[in-house]
């Protein structure tokens, strides 16, 4: 079973990729970016590199597109993370940790860090405002 759901996933971040270079000619590398990462929850995030290699393009080339857009790649994760981490927090039986871990932090901290900065408050009382059992 486990190899099956590798070769899943596998098979899913193809099909991703594949998208990705059709709609490449057609729309700015900022919405497609913001495309896959909404489509990928529980991914950890990745590098430019990583992204760069998946739109077969290079990582300078692809930093220069954003750059010409007016957005960096960095700004570009911390949206979709933040996007996700609310939808994340809305779910009760996880605990800050568990998402913390799904949106690719290593420590609690550093969540509770980024998710300040992105909402002004701390993810334990945006949950309670929010009013999730």
């Amino acid at each position: 079973m486990c190899s099956a759901s590798r070769a899943e996933r596998r098979w899913n971040t193809c099909q991703r990729a594949a998208r990705l270079a059709e709609r490449r000619a057609h729309v700015g590398a900022a919405a497609m970016i913001r495309d896959y990462l909404g489509t990928t929850p529980g991914t950890p995030p990745f590098s430019l590199e990583d992204m760069a290699r998946l739109m077969n393009t290079s990582a300078r080339k692809l930093k220069r597109r954003l750059q010409d857009e007016g957005t960096t790649f960095r700004a570009l994760l911390a949206e979709s993370r933040g996007a996700m981490a609310e939808a994340l927090l809305g779910d009760a039986r996880l605990t800050l940790t568990e998402v913390a871990e799904r949106l690719g932090f290593s420590y609690l901290s550093s969540f509770s860090q980024a998710f300040k900065r992105w909402y002004e408050v701390a993810p334990g009382v945006f949950r309670k405002s929010r009013d999730v059992q």
